[in-house]
């Protein structure tokens, strides 16, 4: 069974845990997921571009 957890463990801070998935597989979900619920979440295309640079950045 693929699932994440995600755990809010600071104000602009979250905790992931993956089963199921490698690195990659997360990242695109998370991605996928802030891009798809931008508007809702209230993210600016700068919080969106900032956020990606970061999950793409800590899989290298």
């Amino acid at each position: 069974m693929e699932q994440f957890l995600l755990t809010k463990t600071g104000k602009k801070q979250i905790d992931i845990k993956g089963t199921g998935m490698d690195h990659n597989e997360i990242v695109f979900t998370l991605a996928a997921t802030l891009v798809g619920y931008s508007k809702e979440l209230g993210l600016t295309k700068a919080i969106l571009n900032e956020s990606m640079y970061v999950l793409w950045k800590d899989g290298e």
